[in-house]
C-alpha cells in the first residue's frame, strides 16, 4: 500500500502468518476496508497484525495489578509499527442476543458512558435551572449553621401521613388525637400548626378546629428544639454539638426533612436529604448507571421500550390500492376471506355516514378519509384483544412500519435521563451521532 498524505497507522515489513514482508498505511479515523482472495491474510492484517499490537500496546500501559486480569496478545511479526491507538476487535459473527443491542452495547462502550454519566454528570433543575446536587446530613447541617448565626430559631420536623378518605369524621378526630398522644408518649411536647402560625401543647386536649387536613397536607411540626443565638457573639462547641444532635433527629422523624423556624418573623426555610435543588427545594432522581440504560426499564422509554421506535398502521400498507373504491379493493386488511363480517360492518358504516361504497378511495374528500379511517383504527383495535393468538399478531404486523418515537426522538431513554448533562451535552448526544463523526 502506499504512503498517503496526513496521520497513518505505519506497518513495516509485515510477516505474520502468509503476509510475506511488505509495508501498510492505513489512514486514521477513516473507515478502511480490507479485501482479498480467501487465505490472503486478511484476517491476519486486520486481528493479528493491527489489533494485536494495538491491543498489546494499551495493556502494557496500565498497572501490574490491572493488567493480571486482561489478556495480553502475543507480538505480532511486524518489524516497527507506529501511529496505532488502542483497539477493539468485532468478530466475523452474529451474537447479538437483544434486539436493542448496538455497536456501544456489543462494545461495553455503553457501560462506560453510563458509569461515566452516573458519577460525573449534572442535572438542572426545571423550575429554577440550579445545579442539582447530593445533599447529605452533614452538608445541610454545615449550611443550616452558616445562615442561623445570630438568630432565635425552633428546630421542627415536618410530619406526614398518607391520606385516608375512607373515615368518617368521627373516626379522622379519633386518628389525629390518637396520633398526637403517640408524639406525647414519644417524648415530645410542642406542634407547631403552619396554617395558622399557632403552637399547642402535647398534653392538653387537641384543638378543636385542628383538622386531619393538616396532617395530611404536612402542615404540622413537631418541636425538636429550639436556640436563641440572638445575643450570642461566640456559639461554643456544646451549643454546636446540641444543634447537630437536634437536626439529626428533626431529618429522622421528619422522613428526611428538617425545618428551621424563624421565630421572630414565623419564616420556615426546610432543608431536605437526597438528591434536591437547594433553591427551590426539589428532589429528582439519582443519577444510577442503570437509569442511562434503554435495556432497563429505569432508563427504557416508556412508549417504545427502548427501541427507538414505535410499531404504527401505515396508511400506505393499509390502502394499497386507492384509485379502488372503498367497497372493493382499496382497504387491503378488508379483501381477506377472514374479515368479510368486518367488511359488510364497513359498507353499513359507510352508509350511514352517507359515503359511497363505490366511490374510489383517492375522491374522498378529507372529511370523509378521516371517517374512513376511524373505522380501520377500531378494526385493528378489535384485533388487538385478540392479540395472544400468534396469526393475529402476525396479521397486525403486515400493516404496521417503525415511526421514530416521538417521546425520545430516537435516543431510546426516558426524557428524564436526558436531562443529565456532562459539559453541557446529555447521552443522546454520544450515541447518536454517524460513524465518521465518532471517529
Amino acid at each position: 500500500m502506499s504512503k498517503k498524505s496526513g496521520k497513518n497507522i505505519e506497518l513495516y515489513n509485515i510477516r505474520q502468518n502468509n503476509l510475506k514482508g511488505f509495508n501498510a498505511f492505513i489512514p486514521q479515523k477513516k473507515l478502511t476496508i480490507i479485501t482479498g482472495l480467501s487465505g490472503s491474510g486478511k484476517s491476519s492484517l486486520a486481528f493479528e497484525t493491527l489489533y494485536a499490537e494495538g491491543q498489546r500496546r494499551y495493556v502494557e500501559s496500565l498497572s501490574t495489578y490491572t493488567r493480571q486480569f486482561l489478556e495480553k496478545m502475543p507480538k505480532p511479526l511486524v518489524d516497527r509499527v507506529e501511529n496505532i491507538p488502542p483497539a477493539i476487535a468485532l468478530e466475523q459473527r452474529n451474537s447479538v442476543q437483544n434486539t436493542r443491542s448496538t455497536v456501544a452495547t456489543q462494545t461495553e462502550i455503553l457501560d462506560l458512558l453510563r458509569l461515566l454519566f452516573s458519577r460525573a454528570s449534572t442535572r438542572y433543575c426545571d423550575q429554577c435551572k440550579s445545579p442539582v446536587s447530593h445533599q447529605t446530613g452533614e452538608s445541610l447541617r454545615k449550611e443550616a449553621l452558616s445562615h442561623l448565626q445570630n438568630k432565635k430559631f425552633a428546630l421542627l420536623a415536618r410530619l406526614a401521613h398518607r391520606p385516608d378518605t375512607k373515615g368518617t369524621k368521627t373516626h379522622q378526630r379519633q386518628f389525629i388525637t390518637s396520633y398526637l398522644e403517640i408524639l406525647r408518649d414519644q417524648g415530645f411536647g410542642r406542634v407547631y400548626h403552619g396554617e395558622t402560625k399557632s403552637w399547642f401543647d402535647l398534653n392538653e386536649p387537641a384543638p378543636k378546629n385542628l383538622s386531619i387536613e393538616a396532617l395530611y397536607q404536612q402542615d404540622l411540626y413537631v418541636l425538636i428544639d429550639r436556640f436563641n443565638w440572638s445575643k450570642t457573639n461566640a456559639i461554643d462547641d456544646d451549643q454546636i454539638k446540641r444543634f447537630q444532635d437536634s437536626f439529626d433527629q428533626a431529618l429522622k422523624y421528619g422522613h428526611e426533612h428538617a425545618v428551621v423556624l424563624n421565630l421572630d418573623d414565623d419564616t420556615q426555610t426546610v432543608y431536605r436529604t437526597g438528591f434536591v435543588c437547594r433553591p427551590c427545594n426539589r428532589d429528582y432522581p439519582e443519577p444510577h448507571p442503570h437509569r442511562f440504560s434503554y435495556q432497563s426499564p429505569l432508563g427504557a422509554c416508556p412508549d417504545c421500550n427502548g427501541y427507538g421506535y414505535r410499531l404504527e398502521l401505515d396508511p400506505k400498507k393499509i390502502i394499497l390500492f386507492p384509485k379502488h373504491s372503498v367497497s372493493a379493493g382499496a382497504i387491503d386488511p378488508l379483501e381477506k376471506p377472514s374479515h368479510q363480517s368486518a367488511k359488510k360492518r364497513f359498507i353499513a358504516y359507510l352508509e350511514k355516514h352517507k359515503i359511497r361504497p363505490n366511490k374510489n378511495y383517492s375522491q374522498l374528500i378529507d372529511e370523509e378519509k378521516i371517517k374512513v379511517w376511524s373505522f380501520i383504527e377500531d378494526f385493528f383495535k378489535d384485533l388487538e384483544e385478540k392479540r395472544y393468538k400468534f396469526h393475529v399478531r402476525i396479521f397486525i404486523r403486515r400493516y404496521q412500519s417503525p415511526v421514530v418515537c416521538t417521546t425520545c426522538n430516537g435516543s431510546r431513554l426516558r426524557p428524564e435521563s436526558l436531562k443529565y448533562l456532562f459539559h453541557q451535552r446529555s447521552l443522546e448526544h454520544f450515541l447518536t451521532p454517524p460513524l465518521g463523526e465518532v471517529l
